[in-house]
């Protein structure tokens, strides 16, 4: 910013450092050349430093943070810069998780989509981050060891009947698995957009951790499921006997 004051007034200098203290206050008199265009002499410029630098009159105004607009920006970039693929995906996932809501015969082999989907994804996502890194795989590998476990508990209270002259399966209604893969969605989904705006983060061994825990854990949970409905199906001792899934 720059003033233009009087280097006769005095008490206008002093009113400027009283009122600016972070100010170095620097006097320059004016040349000759602006003499020649008719500026009075007496005329000094005041130039200020030591602050960030100020706005000019030529200079755009800069726009202050506003997180509650910028998020919601952020949020349309992703959803725009989005393959179409994956909100294909999630729309079979959630159909996936209304129809398991509902008793019903299936068949082992579509029971196994949603792992080996998950499964897919997460092999792909890997090769592409991490390579042949030793350390990333181990850390997936931990995570869906961790999460079989628990997808395996989560049938704990299934009722299964399989039909061995037709190889279908009769399964009770399963409530766990909508929220189950919209989580798991919503946590691959933030990682990978995170990976894909900042690939440094690849780097970083806290951040990798999580993502690679995280996204086996989640993929163990269905393959520990499918694991579940696979060894309880071949327990079945006769068609259509109905038997715990365990």
């Amino acid at each position: 910013m720059r003033l233009i004051l009087s280097s006769r007034d005095g008490q206008g200098r002093q009113w400027l450092d009283s009122i600016m203290p972070g100010y170095r206050l620097q006097w320059i008199e004016l040349d000759a050349c602006l003499a020649a265009s008719c500026t009075p002499r007496w005329l000094t410029a005041v130039t200020c430093s030591g602050r960030p630098q100020r706005e000019n009159s030529t200079t755009a105004p800069r726009r202050r943070p506003n997180p509650a607009k910028d998020v919601p920006i952020m949020l349309q970039q992703f959803v725009s810069h989005t393959p179409l693929w994956v909100w294909a995906l999630l729309i079979f996932l959630v159909t996936r998780g209304i129809a398991a809501m509902k008793p019903g015969e299936t068949s082992l082999a579509r029971l196994a989509i949603v792992p080996a989907l998950f499964a897919a994804w997460g092999i792909w996502s890997i090769t592409q981050r991490y390579g042949a890194s030793w350390i990333a795989w181990a850390e997936w590998l931990v995570g869906i060891a961790a999460g079989m476990g628990l997808g395996w508990m989560l049938l704990r209270r299934a009722t299964l009947a399989m039909n061995r002259s037709t190889g279908m399966l009769w399964r009770s209604a399963d409530y766990s698995l909508l929220p189950l893969l919209l989580v798991t969605f919503a946590v691959k989904y933030g990682f990978e957009s995170a990976l894909s705006v900042s690939p440094s983060l690849s780097a970083d061994a806290g951040f990798s951790a999580a993502y690679l825990l995280l996204s086996g854990g989640f993929t163990g949970i269905f393959i520990g499921k499918y694991c579940r409905y696979l060894s309880a199906a071949r327990r079945v001792a006769a068609p259509g006997t109905m038997g715990a899934a365990g």
